[in-house]
């Protein structure tokens, strides 16, 4: 992995790593159906590339992150997800343990979509414009409610979730 790369990778940890962001972003993929790598990768782009990303842009990142999506992270998603919910009465800890190494493995998935949507953000980085964190969020949240066929009410009880992104993003910068 080249610097780029890394620096996304520092930048996305240390923004998933505020209470207020993983709440929001585990809203917006659980009930928005937002794609949160893709999501984080796009605000990076924004804060720390100074690119202005378009619907385009956004609509290509999920086209390239599907196989590994649809193959990999929503697969063991579902895993550690039904394993969690099937074995809340079990005091033996091999379920845990399971169910951390099964979210080992999404991570790790996770992180191969990032440098992969690193990759295409370099690519397209002679594109620097002038960027905005809101629209960002709102751009790649639009992209995957509408994806979704989310309703109205679904996206209203987002909206706080689309609000914290650039005040934390600000303690970052």
């Amino acid at each position: 992995m080249d610097q780029p790369h890394i620096a996304q990778w520092n930048f996305v940890v240390s923004l998933y790593a505020k209470p207020e962001i993983k709440d929001a972003c585990l809203a917006l993929q659980n009930i928005g159906g937002v794609d949160i790598p893709i999501l984080l990768a796009a605000i990076h782009a924004s804060a720390k590339r100074s690119m202005k990303l378009e619907r385009q842009e956004i609509m290509e990142m999920d086209r390239l992150a599907d196989p590994l999506r649809k193959d990999f992270i929503r697969p063991l998603r579902a895993l550690r997800t039904a394993l969690k919910n099937a074995t809340p009465q079990v005091k033996d800890s091999a379920p845990q343990t399971l169910r951390a190494k099964i979210l080992e493995a999404e991570l790790c998935a996770e992180r191969e979509q990032l440098v992969l949507l690193a990759h295409y953000i370099e690519s397209q980085s002679q594109r620097a414009g002038n960027s905005d964190i809101n629209a960002t969020v709102e751009l790649v949240c639009d992209f995957y409610f509408e994806k979704k066929h989310a309703c109205d009410e679904e996206i209203r009880q987002l909206g706080p979730s689309l609000r914290v992104f650039s005040q934390a993003v600000s303690t970052l910068i």
